[in-house]
């Protein structure tokens, strides 16, 4: 048996791309992090795919009550809950290591604003690849002879909220 942590799965998983939102803001997520409490055990005949973010999921608005404040740089990390169907099942602030600051050193709008959006978002599931043989490396689910075992997660991402020539924007984590 393998034991896999998330972890390094799901930081390769996706960025999602820049996005306008209604005020004009761009807008980007950075996925930095898996945060489920276990790790999953896969056998010598099983592969992981992590949960993957749809197109459309509703991004995070900058908190217009902070734009004139011209706050310094805002980094905030929620987890996201996904269960086994691809749905968010709730968001919250989390600090896990530097990357991730505690949610004591950031406005609370900003937390705020990344968990309301992220807790609207849908993915393609996360499962379990079972191969009724030792699998290859790099060999790929979706053969005749194997089966997919759908997986309830937690990943992190990472927003950083900033105020650039008077607009407040969301980009990808430093």
């Amino acid at each position: 048996m393998h034991n896999i942590h998330l972890l390094p799965l799901l930081l390769a998983v996706a960025s999602l791309a820049q996005a306008q939102d209604e005020a004009g803001a761009n807008v980007a997520v950075d996925e930095v992090a898996a945060a489920a409490p276990d790790r999953i055990v896969l056998g010598e005949n099983e592969r992981f795919q992590p949960p993957l973010p749809l197109a459309g999921n509703p991004m995070p608005e900058y908190p217009a009550a902070l734009i004139d404040r011209a706050l310094p740089p805002q980094t905030v990390c929620v987890q996201v809950s996904v269960d086994v169907d691809g749905k968010a099942t709730g968001a919250h602030p989390v600090s896990q290591g530097p990357d991730c600051p505690a949610p004591g050193n950031a406005e609370t709008a900003f937390f705020e604003a990344a968990a309301r959006a992220t807790s609207q978002w849908t993915f393609e599931p996360a499962f379990r690849c079972v191969f009724d043989y030792k699998p290859k490396p790099r060999e790929v689910c979706g053969g005749e002879d194997t089966h997919e075992e759908p997986q309830a997660v937690s990943v992190v991402y990472r927003f950083t909220f900033e105020v650039a020539n008077g607009l407040g924007a969301v980009r990808l984590g430093d």
